[in-house]
């Protein structure tokens, strides 16, 4: 018969990795023991200790006595809440504020309620095996720089970037207002300057610099106007969202993008992969351990 959830959990508590290998598992994985070390399930004593504290928190608070139930949702279960707490790196709150948290925490009567108590139980459960299962395995995920590279070279297609242009650009309504920008850039004004003051669009607080970007981007006018100018020079182009006066920066020629500014999605998404399946397989050995005791 299989294992209750307390025996399997305190069992993948102890179980560390080595070097053997089993069947199934590919030969760049490091795996874990045929044979792990199976704990006696966790027996209830009566008088809690402080020591006892972690396979206390794999028990239901059916398994407990009142003594153990007020011993857990007190300052021994606290000071383990307290560190998970603090190291949780996604909660949005800073080290300060959670250290307020847990002040109050210890001065309330939440730490007196069941409820709570045994969600603070179940939250560690599952960060606890998120932890166990990403040490036990990691040594059974390996990703070689060859392995990435060659990743990157079956999907180059996917990293190709095609011809784009850098400009700046003003944007006005009327011909008037075209007519002083012109004005005022033929007199070598600076272009950042004058499109900070006159531009109606939102890159004047860039100085009307825009992202590069390649055809299709933009409207065909605009396109054409800003593909066809030399490095340098200054058109006008006329749309219905108003003129754009156009200064052309230069030309990027089509590329890829370069190997090692994606590697490392690379590598992480292969570890990803073989993640999930070494988890898997690591489970998999320890409930056929289970069941053949």
């Amino acid at each position: 018969m299989l294992a209750t959830p307390t025996l399997l959990l305190s069992a993948v508590l102890v179980v560390s990795c080595t070097t053997d290998s089993y069947d199934g598992v590919a030969a760049e994985y490091v795996t874990p023991p045929t044979n792990p070390v199976v704990p006696e399930p966790v027996v209830i004593i009566q008088e809690p200790d402080p020591e006892l504290i972690w396979p206390r928190l794999f028990l239901t608070t059916d398994d407990l006595s009142e003594d153990e139930i007020g011993a857990i949702a007190g300052d021994l279960a606290i000071s383990q809440a307290e560190q998970e707490f603090i190291e949780a790196g996604d909660s949005g709150l800073s080290t300060e504020d959670k250290l307020l948290l847990l002040n109050y925490l210890r001065n309330s009567d939440l730490k007196a309620d069941l409820e709570f108590e045994s969600e603070v139980r179940a939250a560690l459960r599952s960060e606890l095996s998120e932890l166990i299962l990403e040490y036990a395995t990691n040594d059974m995920i390996a990703v070689s720089e060859e392995e990435i590279r060659a990743l990157y070279d079956a999907n180059l297609d996917q990293y190709f970037q095609p011809e784009r242009v850098s400009i700046r650009w003003i944007l006005v309504s009327t011909e008037d207002e075209a007519a002083t920008v012109l004005e005022r850039l033929s007199s070598e004004e600076d272009f950042g300057s004058v499109a900070r003051e006159m531009s109606q669009h939102s890159s004047r607080t860039k100085e009307g610099v825009v992202e590069p970007f390649s055809r299709g981007t933009y409207s065909q006018a605009v396109e054409n106007m800003a593909f066809d100018l030399e490095p340098g020079m200054t058109g006008t182009v006329t749309t219905a969202r108003g003129i754009f006066i156009i200064n052309k920066i230069a030309e990027i020629a089509s590329s890829h993008v370069p190997y090692q500014q994606v590697r490392e999605e690379l590598e992480a998404w292969l570890y990803e992969e073989r993640s999930a399946s070494a988890r898997q397989q690591f489970l998999n050995q320890l409930r056929s351990e289970q069941l053949a005791e």
